[in-house]
């Protein structure tokens, strides 16, 4: 699992599809969907200021994290 820390990610889809993460003491600036269709990542410690987040991710876990208020849908429709 590949470590992200204390990085400030800016940008629609920084990080589209990622996998295999564990991001730490981070900040996701603009830009919506940063981890839009994201695997198995573990995120800590990390900050999310515009929309859908974690939009059709799987595999998450987020601890000691916030995000910014007014977040619509942060985690996109569930997969049935």
């Amino acid at each position: 699992m590949k470590l992200i820390n204390q990085q400030v990610m800016e940008g629609e889809r920084a990080l589209f599809q990622a996998h295999d993460l564990q991001i730490e003491n981070s900040t996701f600036q603009n830009g919506e969907s940063p981890l839009k269709h994201g695997h198995h990542l573990k995120i800590d410690h990390t900050l999310f200021k515009w929309k859908y987040p974690l939009w059709y991710s799987d595999d998450i876990s987020v601890t000691q994290s916030t995000l910014k208020a007014g977040l619509m849908r942060a985690f996109g429709t569930p997969r049935i």
